[in-house]
């Protein structure tokens, strides 16, 4: 699968949890269209089944997100 990323770092509206379902992501409501992440508008689930892995990819996000100065 291949999966292009259509946001860029300052467009994230807060930082990445970890739920249940998945990585939850803070993205502009007013951005639509075709999206391979579910999620409702404002929120967009990248569905990660293993929380130690969903752990992770938080972390690192948010060290990159530290890097670049994104609140």
């Amino acid at each position: 699968m291949h999966v292009e990323w259509t946001y860029m770092w300052k467009e994230l509206t807060g930082p990445p949890k970890v739920t249940s379902k998945g990585l939850e992501l803070g993205v502009p409501s007013s951005k639509r269209g075709f999206s391979l992440f579910s999620g409702s508008d404002g929120v967009k689930v990248v569905p990660i089944t293993d929380q130690a892995s969903a752990q992770w990819m938080k972390s690192k996000m948010e060290d990159t997100m530290r890097q670049y100065n994104v609140h």
